[in-house]
């Protein structure tokens, strides 16, 4: 069906509705009348043009049972009216039981028929009865405007507000603020709580870095403290001995024992020398092998590795501290963040959370450091195990080279029986004398001192270079960016704000009435977010503390209201016109019915034209 603009009722005829047993019809002209006492049937009136439009009371309730007459057993309403074009039409709906009929114009039609013909029954009942809009529909009035206001075009929006807002928003996609505003501020608080990241983030490179150069400070105090040590026994090493005596006295003894080994028959001396060079060079690699310390090559990670884990009990205390100091009225020292009853649970849960991850992580520290020890005590025991095998088999060879140079000796001739003692004697001056070149005046224990100073200064140097090494990620660049995108966010939906704030305007340019207001939408002042609301007044009085009077003169306003919005020019029925004496400054352009209380009468229904006059 197409769409009603405006209808005037001409006659209406009841049977079997509400105290209307029997078939009864009433006629209306443009202003009718209709008086009687209480309990005559005025309201019953109102039911029955509501029933006939929508199958509805005229409250819009579901309690179709009481509509029907107790002595009928089928309730039909008939309406006679003229279209806004002159033309004369029937609507008739009629119930048995719990079966409805409804025709227009003689043909069966449905309900949602006649809902797209007169706009449904919100619509409908919102003008028919002045009080439905607020009484019954309530906030739900809300979306009934909202879907009737004119659409507000984006140039009209962006035209009505300052040059620099246009130049702003001019290729932003705003043509719905309200999501473009919710967007924007989800972008602003991720960027806000990044901010408290990456702030976090550069506490604890500042944290780390003072405490890797406290490290470094000690490591450096400990390296000078062994560099001293170790210049005390080089100095006790090279006391009161002469270098190139002893040097000069040790090349005398190489060339004692080469002329004696010249002295040897060719072919004796020749087997001899080349069993003495064995044995001494089988000495020498006993002794280097004896000499040979381990040097891991585990240092550097085990010093970055305990590093870690020191930066992460460092980071787990703080954290820990500030879960104990996270308490109401508290002001987080990282983030600003002061602690409410409503935050609380939020800010804890999240330091626990850090705490957990931070355990965990400390957990994987230790385990790599671990592995990274137990990765050097075996390659120790292993160069431990090597170097005994090596030197096991380095003493074998020599028993073995002293066995066969004892097997020597003994087929040597008599006169050269001294050959081996004076030998030996040789060699043991020689090495005496090496002895003395390589250790001075050291005794065993300063020896080993000394090696282990200078083991643990390699160790301490292999620890600065890993923390020397060590790169820290520039947060500040990081921080000043993210804090120029948040400003430019800030600005973007304080733009969109004034934009939906006009837009808002524009639109509810309609909802203009002559006492009454309705508000939809507020800006609340301090965050520049829009509000959804609805408030209703009249007069500037809340309607909730008005009185019947003035709510009938309200209604009057919003029914005329949503006739405008609408482009519907239906009736509309007064009940309790007794209350008003007039409609103040309320003009409806169409069709008003008017119920009074007027005692000791019997029903009356009198109406009067435009043109006409009054008619009975």
């Amino acid at each position: 069906m197409k769409k009603i603009n405006g209808f005037s009722i001409t006659r209406l005829t009841l049977t079997g509705f509400k105290c209307y047993k029997d078939t009864t019809s009433f006629d209306f002209g443009d202003t009718t009348f209709i008086t009687a006492s209480n309990g005559q049937g005025k309201s019953s009136i109102a039911d029955a043009i509501a029933f006939a439009f929508v199958g509805t009371p005229f409250f819009g309730d579901k309690g179709l049972d009481r509509l029907q007459n107790k002595f009928a057993n089928e309730m039909t309403v008939s309406v006679d009216f003229a279209d806004n074009n002159g033309e004369n039409h029937n609507l008739t709906r009629s119930r048995k039981r719990d079966a409805t009929s409804i025709t227009y114009d003689g043909i069966t039609v449905r309900q949602s028929d006649l809902n797209e013909a007169f706009g449904g029954k919100n619509v409908f009942l919102s003008i028919l009865n002045p009080l439905y809009f607020i009484d019954v529909l309530g906030d739900s009035g809300k979306s009934l405007l909202e879907k009737l206001l004119p659409t507000v075009k984006h140039e009209d929006v962006l035209a009505s507000l300052p040059s620099s807002t246009q130049e702003i928003l001019r290729d932003q996609p705003i043509s719905s603020p309200e999501t473009f505003i919710k967007n924007r501020r989800s972008e602003l608080k991720k960027l806000d709580e990044s901010l408290i990241s990456y702030r976090g983030q550069q506490e604890l490179l500042d944290y780390q870095r003072d405490e890797r150069k406290t490290k470094l400070n000690e490591l450096r105090m400990a390296i000078d403290g062994i560099s001293s040590n170790m210049a005390e026994l080089e100095e006790i090493q090279g006391k009161g001995i002469d270098k190139v005596a002893n040097e000069t006295k040790l090349a005398e003894l190489c060339q004692r024992r080469t002329e004696l080994l010249a002295e040897a028959s060719s072919s004796g001396d020749k087997v001899l020398r080349e069993i003495m060079d064995e044995i001494k060079a089988t000495e020498k690699a006993i002794t280097k092998h004896t000499e040979k310390q381990y040097k891991s090559e585990y240092t550097a990670e085990i010093a970055k590795a305990e590093a870690s884990l020191k930066a992460l009990y460092a980071e787990h205390a703080k954290l820990s501290k500030s879960l104990e100091n996270t308490v109401v009225g508290y002001t987080c020292p990282a983030c600003a963040t002061v602690i409410t009853e409503r935050n609380i649970g939020a800010v804890r849960r999240d330091i626990k959370q850090r705490l957990n991850a931070l355990v965990d992580e400390g957990k994987t520290a230790k385990s790599n450091l671990a592995h990274i020890i137990t990765c050097d005590n075996e390659a120790k025991e292993a160069f431990d195990k090597q170097k005994a095998a090596t030197i096991e088999q380095e003493n074998k060879k020599l028993c073995e080279l002293n066995q066969r140079l004892q097997e020597i000796n003994v087929a040597l001739e008599i006169d050269k029986e001294d050959f081996s003692e004076r030998l030996s004697t040789i060699e043991s001056q020689i090495e005496k004398q090496e002895r003395l070149i390589a250790v001075g005046n050291w005794s065993d224990e300063e020896a080993k001192r000394f090696k282990e100073l200078e083991a643990d200064k390699k160790s301490y140097e292999a620890q600065i270079r890993a923390l020397s090494a060590i790169e820290d990620y520039d947060y500040t660049t990081l921080i000043s960016e993210t804090e120029e995108e948040a400003a430019r966010l800030k600005r973007l939906i304080n733009e969109a704000v004034q934009y939906m704030a006009k837009r808002i305007e524009l639109m509810l340019n309609g909802l203009k009435m002559s006492s009454t207001e309705i508000v939809l939408t507020e800006i609340i002042k301090s965050t520049g977010e829009v509000k959804d609301c609805f408030r209703f007044s009249y007069e500037g009085r809340d309607y909730k503390c008005l009185s019947l009077s003035e709510k009938v003169r309200a209604g009057l306003d919003v029914a005329v209201l949503i006739q405008k919005l609408s482009g519907r020019n239906y009736p509309i029925f007064v009940d309790n016109g007794e209350s008003i004496c007039s409609f103040g400054k309320v003009k409806p352009e169409g069709q008003v019915i008017i119920a009074r209380v007027v005692n000791n009468q019997a029903l009356q229904v009198t109406y009067k034209n435009r043109e006409q006059g009054k008619a009975a």
